[in-house]
Formats: structure tokens, C-alpha cells, sequence
């Protein structure tokens, strides 16, 4: 019953991971020379001066989504089974990546429309002059720890959520019994010829508890640890503490969204084979929609020659 799995798995390599990792290696390259390069050289983006900081926060996020790819590559194709390290790195690379992403697009809006801290900014409709410029609290500072307390009680979850291993059930992806037994009786001896090391994919996919135990405990652990620091800075009457203290904030609020996005593709679909193709197109989304954002948000034809340098 392993065969339909396999050239599931083989297809979905073929037309998501392989191309993931081609397009997010093209999209680092081409962010660099965005933000590097100067007019008249044809861009895919023009980064203005001003937007490079909170430019570099995205650049880096995609910078850490490769390296997750990659690791995870060398478990598929070279290693050929589920590997402790390999799985560890890939999470570690995606937890880190998706909270330079937070911070990355938080930035952006701040710096395009939420003007935080800042005498346009957008909550000054509501508030009718900023208190936080006058020495005072923000008038939303109890809404700002209100998130992060929701954060905070959102790191609980995890930590009931079973770590014990899981393993692939591919009868569902079962071919008619002849072609499966010519693939079992057949193949699978012949290529044991050449290697006898040679597992078959029911045997290398699985989920260890290694792997849970890092992403529902210990990075959950972690984002509280973020969560308490970046609320004391919050709270802090000096300005420039208290956005850093934002920032700690979204960061951890970022880092916690990968553990229940494994969550959903391992526990909630209860199929880790499925999962893991679910996880593929998780990551194609990721990739289409951060394309879709930067090329709205700085399309050359949009940004003055004098600006990107």
C-alpha cells in the first residue's frame, strides 16, 4: 500500500517543495537587489530608503523560511527517512521566520498607516491627541496587554496536546492489490539489490515525540518567556522601551502562530501524510501572499527614482 503514497509524495516534491524552495531562493536574491540596486536597472521592487529597515525584517524572515526548506530538503532527499536534528532545524529555521514576519509586516503598517507613537498616528481620530507624547500612557496601552495576555494564555493549549509519535496510515492511499504487490514483492527486493538500506516511505514518514515536545512545549515555553519580557517593556514610561516592547510582543505573537499551524496539519487532520502536504501548501500560500504584498506595496512604477536611492 506504500506506492500510492510514494508517488503521492513524489509529485507533491515535484510540484511544491522543489519549487518553493527555487522560489523563495529567487525572491532572497531579488529582495537584495531590491533593496541594493538603483534605477534604471529593471527591478521586480524598488525599496525606498526609508522602508529598508522594516524591509530587512521580511528579507530576513524569507532568508530563515530557506533554511527551514532546506533542512527539510536534506531529510527528503538525501537522508531518505525522518531525522530528530533535521526536523529540529526546520523548526527552529520556521518559528524563527514566522516571527521576523510578524514584526516585518506590523512595520510596514506602521510605517504605510498606523503612524504608532508618532502625532499622525491613525488612533489619534479616536483619541483626539496623543497622551504618549505627552509624557502620559497610550490610551490603548491596556489594549496592547490585553493581546499579549491572550498570548500569553494561548502558549497553554499546546502543552496538552499529545507528543506521542505519529505514524503515517497510507491505506487510504492504496493502489489495487496487484499493482501494491508487485510493488512490495517485486520492486521494493530489486532496489534492495542495489541499497540494501532501502526503507519504504510507510517506515521513514512519521512524526517522533522529539519534534512535538519542541514545537508544543518548548517554543510555546519560549513565547511566554517573550510574552512577560515584551509586556514589562511595554510598560515602561520611556517611548523608545515601550516600541521595542511592542515589538517583542508581535515577535512572539508570530513565533506562536507556527506551532498551531503544525498543530492543525498534524493533530487536527490526525493524518501526518496528509498534514505534511498540507504543511507544502501552507507554505506555498506563505509565499504567494508575501509576493502579492510586496509587489502592491512597491511596484517600481510606483516609487520615485530619488527615493530607492
Amino acid at each position: 500500500m506504500d506506492l500510492g503514497a510514494l508517488i503521492l509524495a513524489t509529485l507533491v516534491v515535484m510540484l511544491l517543495k522543489i519549487p518553493i524552495m527555487i522560489i523563495s531562493a529567487t525572491l532572497i536574491f531579488k529582495m537584495y537587489r531590491s533593496a541594493h540596486a538603483s534605477p534604471p536597472k529593471r527591478l521586480w521592487l524598488v525599496i525606498p530608503k526609508e522602508y529598508r529597515q522594516e524591509f530587512r525584517w521580511l528579507h530576513y524572515s524569507l532568508i530563515f523560511f530557506f533554511i527551514s526548506e532546506a533542512f527539510c530538503g536534506v531529510e527528503t532527499w538525501i537522508l531518505l527517512r525522518s531525522d530528530d536534528f533535521m526536523k529540529a532545524a526546520h523548526s527552529l529555521s520556521s518559528v524563527l521566520g514566522m516571527g521576523f514576519f510578524a514584526v516585518g509586516i506590523y512595520l510596514l503598517f506602521n510605517k504605510k498607516i498606523i503612524f504608532y507613537a508618532e502625532k499622525k498616528c491613525v488612533l489619534n481620530k479616536i483619541c483626539r491627541g496623543c497622551t504618549l507624547l505627552e509624557g502620559f500612557d497610550c490610551k490603548f496601552n491596556s489594549t496592547v496587554l490585553i493581546f499579549a495576555s491572550f498570548i500569553l494564555l494561548a502558549v497553554i493549549p499546546p502543552f496538552f496536546v499529545s507528543t506521542e509519535i505519529m505514524n503515517a496510515d497510507l491505506s487510504k492511499y492504496a493502489l489495487p492489490l496487484s499493482v501494491t504487490n508487485w510493488y512490495e514483492f517485486t520492486l521494493v527486493p530489486f532496489i534492495k539489490t542495489f541499497d540494501p538500506n532501502y526503507k519504504t516511505i510507510k517506515v521513514i514518514f512519521f512524526l517522533p515525540t522529539s519534534t512535538q515536545i519542541l514545537e508544543n512545549r518548548v517554543f510555546p515555553a519560549f513565547v511566554a518567556v517573550i510574552e512577560i519580557v515584551g509586556m514589562f517593556l511595554f510598560s515602561s514610561k520611556a517611548i523608545a522601551l515601550k516600541l521595542k516592547g511592542l515589538l517583542v510582543i508581535i515577535f512572539g505573537a508570530g513565533m506562536l502562530c507556527y506551532t498551531y499551524f503544525e498543530l492543525v496539519v498534524t493533530r487536527l487532520l490526525n493524518d501526518i501524510f496528509l498534514g505534511g502536504i498540507a504543511h507544502e501548501f501552507g507554505e506555498f500560500i506563505f509565499i504567494f501572499l508575501l509576493v502579492e504584498f510586496l509587489t502592491v506595496s512597491f511596484k517600481p512604477s510606483q516609487v520615485l527614482p530619488q527615493q530607492s536611492q
